[in-house]
């Protein structure tokens, strides 16, 4: 099947194992085969590939295409890809041997594709760029940004810059909106943080939900873009990647323990109301939905899964009710 394979059944063996070496961020965690078999809901839909899979994004117009970034523990054979689950293949966007790729966002028609670029480590403020969904056509969009996302009309890309320095660990942050007709760029938002983590429209591209903190301690935040006002979500300091969901009354995103050892998927309503974790998911990242708005996919230890919601809570979110673990 060459670099990546489908499968419903996962094996410990030795290159298993050398594989969760080389996806793993943190050196010092305690390895273990984890094929994330506890729910009937989790299915197994690629290995990570070489580089492996760092962060996914999942199509909007097909349910077979997911946009992967992937890249090895040095930074090198850095790679933006389009795998098609369904005939395991792969085609080549981008593809450096230093810096970073990072930010992916598909526009909402799926034709083309944003994404950003640093000599550097994911965090610097680096260039953001579209192209075609074919690898064509690539072009600066903007020159200094952390975090950009499509609006679901696809004539506005929300993105964060940093400001003036304010002290340790603490800078401006402003959020722009900027037209893709006119090109003309507008900050709505100038905010005190140390790093913005995750950026979200929600799919009536009326509020944007975003994460800010640091890499140790960050909660999610939603603005309402017409009134400006901002309501605080999470407050445990250990969220980031948030996702809205389609169908808009749901937010998926990556939670962490405060030691950064363990790490999951939780889902909790624009309000902050009933908000779930999807327990043993353990050292997952990089949320997506796909189109239907009732599965999710992530990364893990040992390849790329997707999580049918239905099968795993009791309760449906969208009619607002707080869904239990069956």
């Amino acid at each position: 099947m060459g670099e990546f394979g489908i499968s419903s059944k996962l094996i410990c063996s030795e290159r298993l194992i050398k594989t969760i070496l080389v996806l793993s961020i943190t050196t010092s965690l305690l390895f273990s085969c984890n094929s994330y078999s506890n729910y009937e809901g989790i299915t197994f839909i690629a290995s990570p590939g070489k580089p492996p899979a760092q962060s996914i994004v999942w199509s909007p117009s097909d349910f077979n295409e997911v946009l992967v970034t992937s890249t090895d523990l040095n930074h090198h054979d850095n790679q933006i890809l389009i795998l098609n689950t369904r005939k395991l293949e792969k085609t080549i966007l981008q593809k450096t041997d230093g810096g970073t790729l990072f930010g992916l966002d598909w526009s909402p028609d799926g034709k083309r594709i944003l994404f950003m670029s640093t000599s550097g480590f994911i965090g610097e403020k680096g260039k953001t760029f579209t192209m075609s969904a074919s690898g064509d056509d690539k072009e600066v969009l903007i020159e200094e940004a952390i975090d950009a996302t499509w609006s679901p009309d696809g004539k506005t890309v929300a993105f964060f810059s940093f400001g003036r320095e304010i002290g340790t660990n603490l800078r401006e942050i402003n959020l722009h909106l900027m037209n893709l007709i006119n090109s003309e760029d507008v900050v709505v938002l100038t905010l005190e943080s140390d790093n913005s983590l995750g950026l979200s429209w929600s799919p009536d591209g009326e509020k944007l939900v975003f994460a800010l903190g640091s890499l140790k301690s960050s909660n999610l935040f939603v603005l309402d873009i017409a009134t400006r006002e901002i309501i605080q979500i999470t407050k445990n300091g250990s969220g980031d990647s948030p996702v809205w969901s389609p169908h808009g009354d749901a937010i998926a995103y990556h939670k962490y323990s405060k030691d950064g050892l363990v790490s999951s998927l939780s889902l909790i309503r624009p309000d902050g109301s009933c908000e779930v974790e999807i327990p043993d998911l353990d050292r997952v990242t990089s949320p997506t939905w796909l189109p239907d708005g009732k599965t999710l996919a992530f990364v893990g230890l040992d390849g790329i899964y997707t999580i049918d919601l239905k099968k795993v809570f009791v309760g449906d979110i969208y009619q607002r009710e707080c869904p239990k673990i069956r």
